[in-house]
């Protein structure tokens, strides 16, 4: 069995991110990490090989050259390969632009099953999944947090808004994957002597047969203009003395001031 992960490369969330005077993000000093959800399909992939043998997992990861350690951190962990698509063409904020990519590579490639994060850290849009099912025709899943790999077909539990979906797939499938899945394990020395070993392909577009015009910021549907840092937060309110007195004023506050009561 063949597994596919797509994974991404993002900015560690913890950090204080600046936006600069031009709408870009300030970069230097950032540190980057293995977007969660993707760490968990990876987690997951492992598991299932650890149970059969017979299990390939390759990774493939668009992103610039320092995206090497998102695959070697992947690759330590047990994945077998990967293809690291390192071109700037490549370049997009389009889940459409993203899964056209994701989709061509699968055409050059066999898998049973797609794993991918339901969504990446940064931009949090949890599109391209449900968009690169519908480009290849295959059933999908998403949000989910179990897993079983059956000999024809998945199973798999979805978390949904108020209870959980209990889904039969077919394969072969795409399936995102909520960080509640699993724990990602710690990397062993073993395991990161290994990884220095399995082999990581480098693509660009051509190779999967894409055009220009369907890459990139020409291939995109949308495009990110700026980030804005968020506003900075009025001072609270504080109020003392008579509990109803009090309660009164907070009352004419909301009505006339934050205007969420009529």
């Amino acid at each position: 069995m063949k597994i596919v992960i797509f994974i991404k490369q993002v900015v560690n969330v913890s950090q204080k991110i600046s936006v600069k005077d031009d709408g870009n993000i300030q970069e230097d000093g950032l540190k980057y990490d293995l977007s969660a959800h993707d760490a968990c399909a990876i987690e997951e992939a492992i598991q299932i090989k650890e149970k059969n043998k017979d299990v390939e997992v390759t990774l493939v990861c668009m992103g610039p050259a320092r995206a090497i350690t998102a695959i070697r951190e992947g690759l330590a962990a047990g994945a077998d390969k990967a293809l690291h698509l390192q071109d700037d063409a490549f370049n997009s904020n389009d889940a459409t632009a993203n899964a056209r990519i994701f989709a061509s590579v699968l055409k050059t490639i066999p898998f049973d099953v797609v794993f991918l994060g339901k969504q990446a850290q940064d931009s949090d849009m949890q599109a391209t999944a449900e968009i690169l099912s519908e480009m290849l025709g295959l059933p999908m899943a998403s949000n989910c947090i179990k897993v079983d790999i059956q000999a024809d077909k998945v199973v798999v539990h979805r978390q949904a808004d108020r209870y959980m979906e209990l889904i039969e797939l077919g394969k072969p499938c795409i399936i995102s994957v909520n960080n509640d899945l699993n724990n990602p394990r710690y990397l062993s020395i073993k395991g990161i002597i290994a990884c220095k070993k399995k082999p990581i392909v480098i693509k660009k577009p051509t190779d999967f047969g894409l055009r220009e015009d369907q890459v990139g910021k020409a291939g995109s549907l949308i495009e990110r203009l700026k980030f804005e840092a968020p506003q900075a937060r009025a001072a609270g309110k504080k109020f003392e003395g008579d509990v109803i007195e009090i309660t009164n004023e907070v009352i004419e506050l909301l009505a006339t001031e934050a205007k969420v009561i009529g």
